[in-house]
């Protein structure tokens, strides 16, 4: 008996009420999980893929790697996802909109084409996140970059409107990792260059010279040259001006091989004449002498300079020099007769007002005068044209060396005859150049001792000395800038014409290019004609850029906000609204089971 009981206890009678509690109780589970209704297709992603194209990827194996990775990424998507590509540096450009459309990708892909100049993940991403925000739901962006790791700690934290996948791309051995010096000059019909990238015999890195072919130097087209595992190449690009290019092929500490673009002036052979009298506190020569040496690299003990305490007596013994330093007191009646002569045969003289000078010689300069200025500890000078940068792209200190510079004695000239080359920073005349025949005279407001100017002991000295020698201007002037940072400002102004004439990846070549600043992002040497006087100049690779450490995806990442994919605004009202929906169902069923069971009770009743 009681085993029959134990069977009837265990058979179901009421099936319904048993499958309504279950559903009811699903219906509580599922709301309590926290379902999310999302309205729109869930199968569509819109992709962003980054493409770095700073300097650092460009290479040809980094820049292979990377459209492998693109075209990688592109086939890993669903064929109706929408992808847009773009690349970024200091700045994003979009190479093609979201489309469905993969030729037009693909076309994007093999666009790609890296530059010169330093990435900006910040800006870049930004920029990515403000175009995937704009897009419906199911958000995805893709960054590919090798990831320096300078950039990255430097990346303030940034939201992303999606999920983020980052490839990091390993870097092969790159370029520009330890550029050193180049040093050029003539000696005896031939043409020196030195530079520590030049290896020994024995391996080690030192200064060693590499001599190019004897001949007049017109006759300088293009050499190459191969020494201690360094590719030379020099051409000549303007009178007594060459430049070149000089790459190792033997790998450094680092296992990478160097490269360096570099313009130099080359000097005639002639020395500097220094006029020192004999009775003076302000000892201009041992200063203008260290100036001359430092400004070229000695490969010989070749003198740059002679000294002498007055002029010679004849009019044509200055010719024996390329330029002549004097100071006004130095000239009387004959001195002035000799130098306007020797200046007339083509010579540049430079003559100086120092604190132990009167007023100009007689007969030097008509209609010329000077004035003392006042308050010399608040003026300096303005880099001459070309010598340096702006106030705002001054990477090596130029324009803040000359602003530094104080005088004991300093005079502003004024003269109706020639042009000034020279300004005090308070916008006053510090030098004139006034043309002589073939030749320049060029008058200086201030004199060139440790007692006439600061300017002396600067480390723009040596520069500024050759400038002088140089006619102030007259011969093309040589400068050396870095991608990126070269200020276009000075070196375009006024420009009528400007010519790349060494490139990175070809042989020497003269190209016009669109007088733009987007034209200087690509290093090689340049030649800007205008009317100031005409520019030569180098740009290099920024050495920093390759020698950086990479960062680890997870490094990257982690300075990101990600949002959740596919969440918007209208996402939380969506998701309450179907709690509330599942909670009527469970509510609505338990109803059914209670009037389930009152009529289960009355007909047990009857």
């Amino acid at each position: 008996r009681s085993t029959a009981n134990r069977f009837r206890l265990l058979k179901l009678h009421r099936w319904p009420l048993l499958v309504l509690r279950l559903m009811t109780c699903a219906l509580l589970v599922l709301a309590i999980a926290g379902p999310l209704l999302v309205a729109g297709d869930r199968g569509l992603r819109s992709a962003l893929i980054l493409l770095d194209a700073s300097l650092s990827m460009n290479s040809e194996a980094v820049k292979e790697s990377v459209m492998r990775h693109a075209r990688e990424q592109v086939a890993a998507l669903n064929e109706e996802d929408l992808i847009a590509v773009a690349a970024f540096d200091q700045s994003a450009r979009l190479l093609c909109d979201f489309t469905a459309d993969r030729s037009t990708v693909e076309r994007a892909v093999a666009s790609y084409s890296p530059g010169y100049a330093e990435a900006d993940f910040g800006d870049a991403l930004r920029w990515a996140n403000e175009r995937l925000a704009a897009r419906p739901s199911r958000r995805m962006l893709i960054l590919v970059s090798d990831l320096q790791a300078t950039n990255v700690a430097g990346l303030e934290p940034v939201e992303s409107s999606g999920d983020a996948r980052v490839i990091r791309i390993e870097r092969p051995s790159s370029v520009n990792t330890s550029p050193g010096e180049v040093a050029v000059r003539s000696l005896g019909g031939r043409i020196e260059v030195a530079s520590a990238l030049m290896l020994s015999e024995e391996g080690r890195t030192e200064i060693r010279p590499v001599s190019l072919g004897a001949g007049p130097l017109s006759s300088l087209s293009e050499t190459t040259v191969s020494d201690s595992g360094a590719s030379l190449s020099v051409r000549l690009v303007g009178e007594r001006v060459i430049a070149g290019r000089l790459t190792t092929s033997v790998a450094d500490g680092l296992g990478a091989d160097d490269s360096r673009f570099f313009v130099a002036r080359l000097p005639a052979e002639a020395p500097v004449l220094i006029v020192q009298p004999l009775v003076t506190t302000a000892n201009h020569a041992e200063f203008v002498e260290k100036a001359l040496q430092a400004s070229l690299y000695r490969i010989s003990d070749a003198s740059q300079s002679r000294v002498s305490d007055r002029l010679p007596g004849d009019a044509g013994g200055p010719g024996r020099y390329r330029a002549v330093i004097c100071p006004a007191r130095s000239l009387d009646k004959n001195g002035v007769v000799a130098i306007r002569e020797y200046a007339s045969r083509g010579g540049i003289v430079v003559v100086t007002l120092g604190v132990e000078d009167g007023g100009l010689p007689a007969g030097l300069l008509e209609g010329a005068s000077t004035t003392s200025l006042d308050q010399l500890q608040r003026v300096g000078l303005l880099p001459p044209v070309g010598a340096g940068g702006d106030d705002a792209s001054d990477e090596q200190g130029v324009y803040t060396s000359y602003a530094a510079v104080r005088f004991g004695a300093a005079r502003r000239l004024d003269t109706s005859e020639g042009e000034t080359v020279l300004r005090y920073s308070s916008g006053e005349n510090a030098a004139v150049r006034m043309a002589i025949g073939r030749g320049s005279l060029v008058l200086l407001g201030f004199g060139l001792s440790g007692k006439d100017t600061s300017l002396v002991r600067s480390p723009v000295f040596p520069q500024f000395i050759e400038w002088l020698t140089e006619g102030a201007g007259r011969s093309p002037v040589v400068a050396y800038h870095t991608s990126g940072r070269a200020p276009a400002s000075s070196l375009l102004g006024g420009a009528r014409r400007l010519t790349r004439v060494y490139t990175a990846s070809g042989p020497a070549r003269e190209e016009e290019v669109a007088a733009t600043v987007r034209s200087l992002d690509e290093p090689g040497i340049y030649r800007v004609e205008r009317e100031a006087g005409d520019l030569v100049f180098a740009i290099n690779a920024p050495t920093t850029e390759s020698r950086l450490a990479q960062s680890t995806e997870q490094d990257f990442i982690d300075r990101m906000i990600i949002k959740s994919a596919g969440t918007d605004e209208h996402a939380p009202a969506e998701s309450r609204a179907l709690w509330w929906v599942l909670a009527l169902a469970a509510f609505l069923l338990s109803l059914v089971e209670l009037v389930y069971c009152s009529i289960g009770l009355r007909a047990n009743r009857n």
